[in-house]
């Protein structure tokens, strides 16, 4: 009896634990099917899940099943089905040598994947850089330096003719993307390489290169203008990329800091859950404006915005937390009131929050120009999906029975007084001419007779 007691309190705990991870499992919003793809190279990693056993779990944690394949330019590898539509909502592709990641997959096929809403986390090294790969984060304004090229640092490495293979305290720039809470004291990589970027807005810089480091050609044994890739600062060694479509890439010049031997739970899975959209989403919960009077109460009558009207404008913010919608709260939100050029850039005040949202408004005066106008917020941060919300509306004229009656505009009264002053003059004068004027003349006849 104590034993079937015991099975049944072992079973029981067991089933309690389960639930409860279940309950704690983070997962996307926008997850169209809960499936990752990895690809990897045999011939850099002869084993990778078990090399890599902590990052497939951390996928799995972010409410993703995991498809691990390998690289074979010669077998077809499906991102889409017979309606186009994704089959995975995450691609994550490990550093290769391979000239083609498969007989169907380019650099065509990953733009089409980003275009469609999909993410992906893509890793070169000085082992590996896939050629599509590089092509398709050219084109995001990534330059990464080619399999060739070696990270150095002259000052901060203990053999610098072997390249740099970590980081000291390394310095996140992005804390929606890297938390506060995972920085790291030490970064492992190892055959890491750096990459440069263009002027492309949509980029982030995550991880920066030390002042003192260095990128070469191996090949040509020496350090010039014409073998360096990069110097000082201008590198990056870890860089994010945000579409107008909010679809996500994160790049990394090395694969090193996500294998067990080096890896680091809180930095690995930040960057995870940012990539699947876990991490950083927002969304507008309400976008409304309405008219009110001069002191902000509503009007009971709604017959359209004219010239000198007062609005007030309302919206709200809700941050994903992984499991629920939370209120987001902040202080840099505006509210643009554009014809051509924006009227206004306004100010969201925070009013108070409820359970799942941040209720932001503001109160202004339509001005004196009619037309069509746009309620507009554009609430782009990095690393923060991007919220975009317009709504236009016509604001017309004041109509001939709108416009004020003279002695409603207290500039006039000096007219109207003047007016007045002139008619009462002038009667008075005819009066005073009539009463006051000479008696007539007796007429000729009358003098005769």
């Amino acid at each position: 009896m104590q034993l079937l007691k015991a099975i049944f309190v072992l079973v029981a705990s067991v089933a309690l634990a389960e639930a409860k991870a279940l309950t704690q499992k983070v997962f996307s919003p926008y997850a169209l099917t809960n499936k990752t793809l990895v690809l990897y190279d045999v011939r850099i990693q002869d084993d990778f899940t078990s090399q890599y056993s902590q990052l497939l779990q951390a996928i799995r944690s972010s409410g993703s099943d995991v498809d691990v394949k390998r690289i074979e330019p010669d077998s077809a590898i499906a991102l889409f089905d017979d309606y186009e539509q994704r089959l995975y909502d995450n691609l994550l592709v490990m550093p290769s040598k391979s000239r083609l990641l498969a007989s169907n997959l380019d650099f065509k096929s990953l733009e089409e994947f980003s275009r469609k809403g999909g993410n992906m986390l893509l890793l070169t090294s000085g082992q590996g850089s896939q050629t599509d790969v590089s092509v398709f984060l050219n084109q995001l304004g990534i330059y990464p330096s080619p399999k060739a090229y070696r990270l150095v640092d002259y000052h901060n490495s203990n053999n610098w003719q072997l390249g740099v293979d970590k980081i000291e305290n390394p310095v996140f720039l992005n804390p929606h993307i890297v938390p506060e809470g995972s920085q790291v004291s030490e970064l492992a990589y190892e055959n890491g390489s750096a990459a440069l970027l263009a002027g492309n807005e949509f980029i982030i810089p995550v991880l920066r290169a030390k002042e003192t480091s260095i990128t070469y050609d191996v090949d040509r044994g020496f350090v010039g203008s014409q073998s360096t890739w990069h110097s000082g600062s201008d590198g990056f060694l870890m860089l994010a990329h945000q579409a107008r479509n909010n679809a996500r890439v994160f790049w990394a010049g090395s694969d090193t800091f996500l294998a067990d031997s080096h890896f680091q739970k809180d930095l690995a899975h930040g960057i995870w859950r940012w990539v699947s959209r876990v991490n950083g989403v927002l969304k507008s919960d309400r976008f409304e404006h309405t008219k009110v009077d001069r002191d902000g109460l509503s009007l009971a009558v709604q017959d359209g915005y004219k010239v000198k009207d007062f609005c007030k404008f309302e919206t709200a913010f809700s941050k994903w937390n992984g499991t629920a919608w939370v209120p987001y709260e902040t202080t840099d939100a505006q509210l643009e009131f554009i014809m051509l050029d924006p009227y206004y850039r306004l100010n969201l005040t925070l009013d108070g929050t409820s359970n799942d949202s941040a209720l932001y408004s503001t109160t202004f005066q339509i001005p004196d120009h009619h037309g069509m106008f746009t309620f507009k917020v554009d609430y782009s941060r990095p690393g923060l999906t991007f919220l975009k919300q317009y709504s236009v509306v016509p604001v017309r004229h004041l109509a001939n029975d709108e416009y004020p009656r003279s002695w409603q505009i207290t500039n006039s009264w000096v007219y109207v007084a003047s007016f007045f002053s002139v008619v009462v003059a002038w009667l008075v004068f005819v009066f005073l001419f009539i009463v006051s004027g000479k008696k007539p003349l007796a007429s000729a006849e009358k003098k005769k007779e």
